[in-house]
C-alpha cells in the first residue's frame, strides 16, 4: 500500500479517532489525513502551536522546544483533553489517539540541526489503557520541502503500524520505514510502552534499529531508554574504545587513563568533560579487532550492554570497521576525538591492508579514522615503536610516521 492508501485505510476505520498536534516542519502528517478522504472519521482536531508564547500557554514552559520533554507534555495535554471532551459520547466504540511531533526542519540558511521528536499515544481497544510509541528522528534530506515530505510519510506509517498491523514487533517496526530510507531519515530512538505493546528493552530495540538499517548508531546509558546522539555527543570531547564480547583485560583502566591523557593533552582543561564511549558493531562479531564474524544474537547484545552501561555510554553501530566512526561523530562535535586501541587490536588494524571493498587500502582507512583532528591512544608496552609492535616493512615506516606526527600517542597503561 502506498501512503495515500495507508492514510485512507485509517480514515475509513470508524473505530480510530484523535488529535494531531504538530510544532515545526508544517502539519505534514495531519495534511495526509485531511486530504486523503474520509477525514471526519479520524480527525477530531489538528493544532500547530508555532509561536513559543502560544506553545508555552498550552503545554507549559520548556527549556527546549524540540525535545522529548516537550513531546510528552503535548501527548499528556492533548490526550487528557480528548478524553475529557469525547469519552462520554463515543468512548465505548472508539480507540482514541493523539499523534504529536515537535521538529526543527532545515532553516532558510541551512545552519540548524535538522531533527525532531514524534510520538503516538493510542488505545488498542475502546476505553483501554493507553500505549506510547516515541521516536527521535534525524532529517537527512538536503531541502526543507523534502524533509517535510519524509516526516509526513513517517507519521502516517506510525499510525498505520499501530492500528492496521497485527503480529510481532519487528513487523510493526518494518512498517515505519515504508517508502523511506536511511539516506532520508534516521530513527535513533524508539521507546514503546503500555499494556498492548511489549517493551523488549533499549538494548534489543536499539540493536534492531541499527541492524535493520533505520539508524547508523544508537546510544544507551544508565537510563532504561535509548538516548539521542545529537544531545549526548553534542559539543563533547569523546574517548572511544571499540569493544567485543570477549574484551581484552583492563578495559576500564584504559578508558580512565585515556581521559586523563586527554586532559593533559589539553593543558589541564577538564571542561567540557570527555565522554567515555564503548562501541560495538551489531553487523558482525569482532575478532582480533576486525569485523569478520557472524552478527551477534539479540541476547548477546543485551548482555554486553548490561555489563557496561552503568559506568559509560555504550554505542551500537552499523560500522563493521572502525574507519567511518570519525565522520559519524563529527556530525555532533568538533571537540577532540580519541580512539583507544590496545596493542593487539592496533596491530591487527594496521595489518588489514588489503580490503576488496576499500580501494585505497590502509591509507584510505587511516585517513578516515584520523580525519579532522582525531587521534589514536595506543596502550601496551609494545606500542612505543614499530619494531616493538612487530610490524613488517613497509608498515613499520608508516607506524613510525604516525608516532612522530602525533597521530598515534602511546598510553601508559
Amino acid at each position: 500500500m502506498d501512503t495515500h492508501e495507508r492514510t485512507l485505510a485509517i480514515n475509513l476505520d470508524k473505530t480510530t479517532y484523535g488529535t494531531f498536534a504538530e510544532i515545526g516542519a508544517g502539519q505534514e502528517v495531519a495534511r495526509w489525513f485531511l486530504t486523503a478522504g474520509g477525514a471526519s472519521g479520524t480527525v477530531a482536531k489538528t493544532i500547530s502551536a508555532y509561536d513559543m508564547a502560544f506553545s508555552d500557554a498550552i503545554y507549559g514552559k520548556s527549556g527546549r522546544y524540540v525535545s522529548r520533554e516537550r513531546l510528552l507534555a503535548m501527548l499528556d495535554h492533548e490526550y487528557d483533553l480528548l478524553l475529557e471532551r469525547l469519552d462520554a459520547a463515543r468512548g465505548g466504540e472508539t480507540r482514541f489517539f493523539v499523534f504529536a511531533d515537535t521538529v526543527s526542519a532545515r532553516n532558510f540558511s541551512g545552519t540548524n540541526e535538522c531533527h525532531g521528536w514524534m510520538g503516538l499515544r493510542f488505545q488498542a481497544q475502546p476505553r483501554g489503557k493507553p500505549n506510547d510509541l516515541i521516536l527521535h528522528v534525524n532529517l537527512r534530506d538536503p531541502s526543507n520541502a523534502r524533509q517535510q515530505q519524509a516526516l509526513g510519510l513517517l507519521g502516517v506509517n506510525l499510525l498505520y503500524a499501530a492500528f492496521q498491523i497485527d503480529g510481532a514487533a519487528d513487523r510493526r517496526m518494518a512498517e515505519l520505514f515504508a517508502g523511506l530510507s536511511l539516506e532520508r531519515i534516521e530513527i535513533d530512538v524508539l521507546e514503546v510502552g503500555g499494556p498492548d505493546v511489549r517493551d523488549p528493552g533499549p538494548a534489543q530495540l536499539g540493536a534492531a534499529l541499527v541492524a535493520q538499517g533505520y539508524a547508523l548508531a544508537v546510544l544507551i546509558g544508565a537510563e532504561q531508554r535509548l538516548l539521542p546522539p545529537s544531545e549526548i555527543l553534542r559539543k563533547r570531547p569523546i574517548v572511544l574504545e571499540r569493544s567485543s564480547f570477549n574484551p581484552l583485560a583492563g578495559e576500564a583502566e584504559r578508558l580512565a587513563a585515556a581521559r586523563a591523557r586527554l586532559i593533559q593533552e589539553r593543558g589541564g582543561a577538564a571542561e567540557p568533560e570527555a565522554l567515555l564511549l564503548r562501541e560495538l558493531s551489531v553487523l558482525a562479531t569482532p575478532t582480533a579487532g576486525l569485523m569478520d564474524g557472524n552478527p551477534p544474537a539479540p541476547e548477546e547484545v543485551a548482555a554486553w550492554v548490561a555489563g557496561r552501561r552503568a559506568d559509560s555510554i555504550v554505542a551500537l553501530t552499523r560500522f563493521a570497521e572502525p574507519f567511518p566512526l570519525t565522520a559519524y561523530l563529527r556530525r555532533f562535535t568538533q571537540e577532540p576525538i580519541r580512539f583507544v586501541l590496545p596493542s593487539a587490536l592496533l596491530k591487527a588494524l594496521l595489518m588489514s591492508v588489503s580490503r576488496d571493498h576499500r580501494e585505497g587500502g590502509l591509507l584510505e582507512g587511516l585517513g578516515k579514522i584520523l580525519a579532522a583532528g582525531a587521534k589514536i591512544y595506543a596502550s601496551g608496552q609494545d606500542v612505543a615503536s614499530a619494531q616493538a609492535l612487530g610490524l613488517p616493512a613497509p608498515l613499520n615506516h608508516l607506524y613510525d610516521y604516525l608516532l612522530e606526527s602525533g597521530c598515534v600517542l602511546p598510553l601508559a597503561v
